[in-house]
């Protein structure tokens, strides 16, 4: 809004929660919500996470989910409106997604199921790095208890990386150049690992 003073902006003062997510994806014309064409989500909540692609691939909106892997930041594009096929999450059926999102759901404060969630997610053992490793193992930095508050994936010092990154992907989805994918990314190295699907 500092660079655009007549831009329009929707705050949801009570975040995005059932109630209101359709209207946040797909818009709401009787409220005078337009439809997103893409959605950068950063959110360490599971559930909302889960609730986020769902909504995205019924309405058929891309979606970019940045995550801080320590050093490295993972960013997985999945651009719905144009391969509406692509499972909720790489490698699972959309069943076993749905499966997992309504455990979660009735229990979300199981860790088995979260670290289950947050494998599936990010792609693996191999991805774990930094934070997001040392809270799915249950540990803090030094090698105590991780805060009993911290639910994975954290973001950490995505939420920064995240203004370089969607910029990029906006111009290159407006631009029909934009390919779904997962990168990796190091601040200081740049793109070092690239899977498009």
């Amino acid at each position: 809004y500092a660079e655009d003073g007549m831009a329009c902006l929707s705050v949801y003062q009570d975040g995005i929660h059932p109630g209101n997510i359709d209207d946040f994806v797909a818009g709401n014309a009787s409220i005078g919500e337009p439809p997103a064409s893409i959605v950068f989500e950063e959110t360490d909540d599971l559930v909302t996470k889960l609730d986020l692609r769902i909504v995205c691939k019924k309405a058929g909106v891309a979606y970019a989910m940045i995550t801080d892997l320590g050093r490295w930041s993972l960013v997985d594009f999945y651009d719905w409106s144009k391969l509406p096929d692509l499972p909720l999450v790489l490698g699972w059926e959309d069943a076993t997604t749905l499966e997992l999102l309504d455990t979660l759901r009735q229990d979300p404060d199981n860790m088995f199921h979260k670290r289950r969630a947050v494998m599936g997610i990010i792609g693996g053992a191999d991805m774990l790095r930094g934070e997001l490793r040392n809270i799915v193992q249950g540990t803090n930095q030094r090698g105590g208890d991780a805060p009993p508050h911290t639910d994975p994936p954290q973001d950490g010092s995505t939420c920064m990386f995240g203004g370089v990154v969607a910029p990029r992907l906006v111009l290159e989805k407006v631009g029909g150049m934009a390919k779904s994918g997962r990168r990796l990314i190091d601040p200081l190295e740049g793109e070092v690992f690239s899977q498009f699907w």
